[in-house]
């Protein structure tokens, strides 16, 4: 009898763990926050990153919501907010994930953050997942099997891209709902260069040979001090300098322009290298006039810098005020030509029309003897 009674309560656990077994429920969520970003950034710039939600447990899940702590000095886009909220003080913003994820899937969805002044160096964003529900739209958060989704950003020990350890049950595991993406902004000096029609000597609008245009090239410093700064600008062509170049400043000392910069074969602006200070600005105006051989052709330009203090050469990056959301501190000259606004650098464009003459002709008349002294000949 005490074997039938002992094999019974066998055959009794061991269906009640079959039981528990046939009808698990694991709430598991993991996170990867990623960027195809591989290049340095400057401030202005829009950064794309991508979210993706993996459904580790075995029920299906609905109603995610994500936040994420945006980086210092960066703001959540104006234009491209893919349904992002942002939070008290814009530093965080959040979205609910409304499909549902059966197991084994996973779903995405981006968020798009602007560089502001004062970024610098590597720049850290972070996500994590703060709500979830079941097919049934119950809450499930506090079942989540590995990982804490509360909505406060205190995990210590966060692996980039991890997303299969049990950070509650073994010490210094990561939370899989919780991830970080890294971009580079650098250097802490920035310009920006735009072009404008000046002079137009037919008044059509258009840029012709013997026109005249300004290139306007401001360069900021977000950050630290930088010394012994000099400003590079190699012409094209079929333009040459025509007028006096001119210079405003903000905390910067040591300006002096070269009054023999030609734009070929003298290429400083500078006579010597300036002090750009903290929070500080130099814009410089070049005019230039158009060329006989610049007649239908595309005309760039692209200005640099060098100096103590930062890293490498520092181009500058094509804007206008037209079809540009002009970076903080920099003021582009009303009128100024259309460019292409990447979010990566370029040089400024302008195409000038075909037909112009390389000769032009101009009559005037002057009374040079005024016998009875009226003014009138």
């Amino acid at each position: 009898m005490l074997k039938i009674f002992y094999k019974s309560l066998f055959f009794f656990l061991l269906n009640i763990c079959f039981q528990n077994y046939l009808f698990s429920e694991t709430i598991d969520i993991a996170l990867r926050l990623t960027t195809l970003v591989n290049t340095k950034k400057a401030v202005g710039d829009e950064i794309k990153y991508t979210i993706t939600i993996y459904n580790q447990g075995d029920i299906a899940l609905t109603n995610i919501g994500i936040i994420d702590y945006l980086p210092a000095n960066t703001l959540l886009s104006s234009t491209n907010t893919n349904g992002w909220v942002p939070g008290a003080g814009n530093i965080t913003a959040s979205k609910t994930i409304t499909d549902i994820i059966n197991p084994g899937d996973s779903a995405k969805i981006d968020i798009y953050i602007v560089i502001q002044s004062g970024a610098n160096g590597s720049v850290k964003n972070t996500a994590e997942t703060v709500s979830i529900q079941d097919f049934n739209y119950i809450n499930r958060s506090l079942d989540e099997i590995d990982s804490t989704p509360d909505g406060f950003n205190t995990e210590i020990n966060v692996k980039d891209d991890v997303i299969n350890e049990q950070a509650k049950i073994n010490v210094g595991d990561d939370e899989d709902d919780h991830d970080v993406a890294f971009i580079t902004v650098s250097p802490d000096v920035y310009g920006y260069e735009s072009v404008k029609l000046t002079t137009d000597f037919n008044n059509d609008g258009l840029v012709t040979v013997g026109d005249i245009v300004t290139y306007t090239i401001t360069y900021v410093n977000y950050a630290n001090g930088a010394s012994s700064f000099q400003i590079t600008n190699l012409l094209p062509s079929s333009v040459r300098r025509k007028g006096t170049i001119t210079a405003s400043s903000i905390n910067v000392t040591g300006l002096s322009l070269n009054s023999s910069y030609t734009g070929a074969g003298v290429n400083n602006l500078l006579n010597t290298g300036v002090t750009l200070g903290v929070n500080g600005k130099l814009v410089i105006n070049i005019p230039v006039e158009i060329r006989g051989a610049g007649s239908g052709q595309t005309l760039s330009n692209q200005a640099s810098a060098t100096g103590t203090g930062i890293s490498g050469v520092v181009l500058t990056d094509a804007l206008d005020n037209n079809t540009c959301v002009p970076p903080p501190n920099v003021d582009v000259p009303s009128g100024s030509i259309s460019q292409s606004c990447t979010s990566g650098l370029d040089p400024v464009f302008f195409s000038v029309s075909i037909g112009s003459p390389d000769v032009r002709a101009f009559k005037s008349i002057k009374l040079t003897k005024d016998i009875d002294v009226n003014g009138v000949p």
